[in-house]
C-alpha cells in the first residue's frame, strides 16, 4: 500500500509503496496526484467552517483503492492509498496519520535536515513510516485453520 507525502506547492516529498504492488509505483502515483484536488477542497472545508481536525478521511475509491488524507496547519499533505479489500477503521487510520505527521515534525526538527530538500531521503524517517504502517494499516492475521481429523 502506497504513502505519500506532498508539501506545501504539492510537491512530493515521501512516496512509498508496500508488497503487492511493487511495480505499480507510476500507476499509484498518479492515484496520489489526482486525489490532490479533492485534498484541496477539503482543506478549504475545514478552513471555512473552522474546523481543526486534520484527519481529511475517505478521500476517494479510486479502483480496487480507497485513498485517505490527512493536511497539517503548515499545508503538508499525508496520503494513503488502501487497498479496498483491507477494510480500516477511523481510529487506525488516524492513529498512522497522527505517528506520520510526528514523524514529519521529528524530521524537520532535526538540526542537519536540509529544509530546503525536494525529497525525503532520511532512512529513520522511512523506518517510522514503516513502523506505523506495519501498526496501523496490515490486515489482520488470519486465524489458524483447524486441524483436519485423522
Amino acid at each position: 500500500t502506497p504513502r505519500r507525502f506532498a508539501g506545501k506547492k504539492m510537491e512530493p516529498l515521501f512516496f512509498r509503496v508496500y508488497e503487492s504492488h511493487a511495480g505499480r509505483e507510476a500507476y499509484l502515483q498518479n492515484l496520489v496526484v489526482c486525489s490532490l484536488d479533492v485534498v484541496e477542497e477539503c482543506v478549504a472545508a475545514r478552513a471555512s467552517s473552522g474546523g481543526q481536525d486534520m484527519y481529511l478521511g475517505l478521500l476517494a475509491p479510486i479502483d480496487a483503492f480507497r485513498l485517505y488524507g490527512y493536511a497539517t496547519s503548515t499545508q503538508i499533505k499525508f496520503i494513503a492509498v488502501v487497498d479496498e479489500t483491507a477494510r480500516h477503521d477511523e481510529a487506525a487510520l488516524r492513529k498512522f496519520f497522527v505517528q506520520c505527521h510526528d514523524a514529519y515534525v521529528t524530521y524537520i526538527l532535526n538540526p542537519f535536515t536540509k529544509l530546503d530538500a525536494t525529497q525525503i531521503t532520511a532512512a529513520s524517517f522511512r523506518a517510522k513510516i514503516d513502523a506505523a504502517a506495519n501498526a496501523h494499516l496490515r490486515p489482520p492475521a488470519r486465524p489458524p485453520s483447524p486441524p483436519t481429523p485423522s
